[in-house]
């Protein structure tokens, strides 16, 4: 939005990759666009930067981006799982061998505690913040409650609730397990795409 009128960010303006499924503002002011075939994008006023497989990100299809708040950058990519950068290195990726219940990440987020919710393909995974380190500690599939296992959005709550979007419909966290919220009301879309 420039003037009142808003533009399109694009090519023309040597921001590469044309597909962004997530954009977030980092605590520098530095834009950082997840794009599905040019890696991890950084704007920072005109100067754009790619982050891709040359810098360390194992996968150019990035789907989700977060930063913690130690500072930290997390990137869920298309297929090689989360990456965890610090201090623009790459310090840990984590994947099914370390954890995770899927490699495709969709969707990433940090609740006051410091922990990450991981949401994949393959169903949710808790990293829980602990001595200053991050553990996959739960992980959550159709065993645990949830109708689907694509998870598309997560949120924790102020009263510490977790709910969770997928493609079929909105759930929430009960006593370690996932139930369908309200299932008595027919929501009208039931592909859940955020939660705020």
């Amino acid at each position: 939005l420039s003037n009142g009128r808003l533009e399109a960010f694009s090519r023309k303006h040597q921001v590469p990759g044309e597909f962004v499924h997530s954009l977030i503002q980092d605590t520098e002011g530095n834009l950082w666009s997840g794009t599905y075939t040019a890696g991890l994008v950084r704007i920072k006023e005109a100067a754009v930067r790619s982050v891709t497989n040359a810098h360390g990100l194992p996968d150019r299809a990035v789907h989700a981006v977060l930063q913690d708040k130690k500072g930290d950058l997390w990137i869920g990519t298309d297929r090689k799982g989360l990456t965890q950068i610090r201090n623009r290195r790459v310090t840990r990726v984590w994947t099914t061998a370390n954890g995770l219940e899927g490699n495709k990440v969709r969707v990433l987020h940090q609740d006051p505690d410091q922990n990450i919710w991981v949401g994949t393909q393959s169903g949710l995974t808790l990293l829980q913040y602990v001595n200053g380190s991050y553990r996959a500690s739960l992980s959550y599939n159709t065993a645990h409650g949830l109708v689907s296992p694509n998870i598309t959005a997560v949120f924790r709550d102020k009263n510490g609730i977790v709910w969770v979007g997928t493609e079929k419909g909105l759930h929430v966290r009960s006593r370690g397990a996932f139930k369908v919220f309200a299932p008595e009301f027919e929501l009208a879309g039931k592909h859940i795409r955020a939660i705020a």
